[in-house]
This record gives C-alpha cells, structure tokens and sequence, in this order.
C-alpha cells in the first residue's frame, strides 16, 4: 500500500529505507519514519509497529485511531499533532469505544486547537484477553504536550485500566486538563491548567478508582484544582497553585493524601476573590478520608486563600487530619465544620 504521498512500505522502513524486521508476536514487522505529506492513520492501519514522526505539523480533520500494540513516537515539540475542522471529537482516540490494547504515545504534541471538543480520548471496552492474557488494555502516555481542548485536554473513561501517564504538559483545557474515569491507573509528574470555570472545572477531575497520582500539579485553574469525587485513590506530593475555588475539593471517600499542597486559593488571576475559597476542602462527613502531612498557604501579601483546611470535625476529632502546615490563610489553618 502506499501511505501520504506515496511513501510505499509492506516490510519494516525507516525514512523509506529498508530495515530488518522486528518479530513481534502479534505479527506486526514494520517501522516507519512518516513525514507531514504522509498518513498517520494508514500507517497504523497497514500494521506498523512502530510509527516515528519527523519535525513538522501534522492537520488533523478527523480523529487518529489507535491500533492495538503500536506506538507513535513524536521529535518532541518540533512534532505536533494540530485540530484542523471545528467540532472534532478528538485528535487521537485510543480504543474509539472498541477493545484496544498496549498503544504507546510519546514525545510529540496534540494541539486540540480550539477546534476539538477532547485532545487524546481514551475509551476502550471490554475486559477481553489481551497481551499475555491480561485483563487490563495497559496503554501508555509518555512525554506529551497537550493544549486547547474545547472541553477535555485528556479525557480517561471507559475501560482504560493499567494506563500510565508521565511526564505530560497539559494546558488551556477549557474543562478539564486530565479527565480521569477509569480506574487501575497512573499519573506521575503531570501538570495542568484550565480556562473556563464551570460546575466541575479543574485540572484534575478525578472520578477514579484505587489510581495514583505523584508528583502532579495543577495550576492558573479557573475552578478547582483537584476535583476529587472517587474512592481509594492514593495522592503524594501533589499541588494546587492559583486557582479561582478550592485548590482541592475532596467529595467522595476513602482517599489518602501524603504531602499534598495548597497554594493560593481565589486567586484574582483566575477570577477569584478573596476569602471565597480554601486550599482543601473536605465535603461530608468522610469516615476513611486522611491527610497526613499536607501544607496549605496563601503565599502573597495580599492573601486571597479563606482556611487552609475546611474540613468535616470528625476529621480532626478522629486524627485523620495528620499534622496540617500552613501560613497567609485570611480566616485561619483549620476550620472543623460541626
């Protein structure tokens, strides 16, 4: 078959040259380096295993389909996937709402454009047999940047279990950064931040099950930081800076938080006002909920942040809310709500 303007591959090629095939036991052999006059999409659809995009932009007017066990591997920032039509539903769907597995994306960008309604949507279904029998599709985000989604920059749903996302930039979402609705998960070193506030706007809209989240931020959002309204999530080191709510709106139970902070609530940056906000806030009365360690501060000398920690009494009665830090909150550390 031939691929774009006519680069023709049927054995592995790198830059059009042959190259010795790489056995794989799902019987994908090729390698391919895909220049923007080519096809990304035949590509996949032809079998390649490993698609690595050359520097330069890519016009995206429908969405790229993941294929099971493959890759596409950008050249960093200089490789950029860009929304061209308006109400695309996404610049890259993984599993599109069938069974997919083991699809790896990296080092590139996906620019939604203010024209795609999501960036990089992950929906696979089913818990067939996949890779080794496993349960889980396994896919992998690794050293993207993600900009301009109408509504999700990256929206997690389905049945996207045992995903990993690293290292990923993700910015100017109009909804959510990172919309996570699966479960089984990780988010190591992730950033985001979010343009229009909303009922659940923020940066990480967290509506998982048993995932983690290390060493993640979100930041200049303009509602929460952490929506947080899933259960047995384990949260370390993670922060909230200069967002125009609460830096972390804790709704559902059973979650755990190791050194997380807040800074900066009601920021006026983002639309805030002072004394509006707290830099964690717990809702209800959480009987399994834990922050152990966490630190929450207004750090400007016009402090905008209300409490530090607004927090359910049985929190504090129980010693679940475990050596709170702070400084600069309008209203105090710790309010225990009766």
């Amino acid at each position: 078959m031939t691929v774009g303007m006519g680069t023709a591959f049927g054995v592995s090629a790198i830059g059009g040259s042959a190259a010795a095939a790489n056995d794989d036991p799902r019987g994908r052999e090729t390698v391919i380096r895909l220049t923007p006059k080519d096809s990304i999409q035949a590509a996949l659809d032809d079998g390649v295993q490993s698609v690595q995009l050359s520097p330069g932009d890519w016009k995206i007017s429908k969405p790229i389909i993941a294929r099971p066990g493959a890759s596409l591997t950008g050249s960093g920032q200089s490789s950029r996937l860009l929304a061209s039509v308006a109400d695309l539903p996404s610049v890259l769907a993984i599993g599109d709402g069938k069974q997919c597995d083991g699809f790896v994306v990296s080092n590139l960008v996906v620019n939604a454009n203010r024209l795609a309604i999501t960036g990089i949507d992950l929906n696979p279904v089913g818990r067939g047999s996949y890779y080794e029998d496993e349960p889980d599709p396994m896919h992998r985000l690794v050293n993207l940047w993600v900009y301009d989604a109408i509504q999700d920059n990256i929206w997690y749903r389905g049945d996207a279990r045992a995903t990993v996302t690293q290292l990923v930039r993700s910015r100017r979402a109009g909804r959510h950064a990172f919309h996570c609705t699966n479960s089984d998960s990780w988010w190591m070193a992730c950033e985001g931040t979010t343009t229009k506030p909303g009922i659940d706007s923020a940066g990480f809209f967290v509506g998982t099950t048993n995932s983690f989240f290390v060493a993640c931020k979100a930041w200049y959002c303009r509602d929460y930081g952490y929506y947080v309204r899933g259960t047995r999530n384990k949260f370390s080191v993670c922060e909230s800076q200069d967002t125009r709510s609460h830096g972390w709106y804790i709704e559902y139970d059973k979650n755990v938080f190791n050194g997380c902070v807040a800074d900066t609530a009601g920021f006026h940056d983002v639309g805030g006002t002072p004394k509006t906000a707290d830099g964690f806030y717990v809702v209800g009365d959480n009987e399994s909920q834990a922050l152990i360690g966490c630190q929450s501060f207004d750090r400007l000398g016009s402090p905008h942040q209300r409490y530090g920690f607004n927090v359910p009494a049985s929190m504090v009665d129980e010693g679940r809310l475990v050596a709170p830090t702070g400084f600069g909150n309008l209203a105090g550390l710790v309010h225990r709500r009766s």
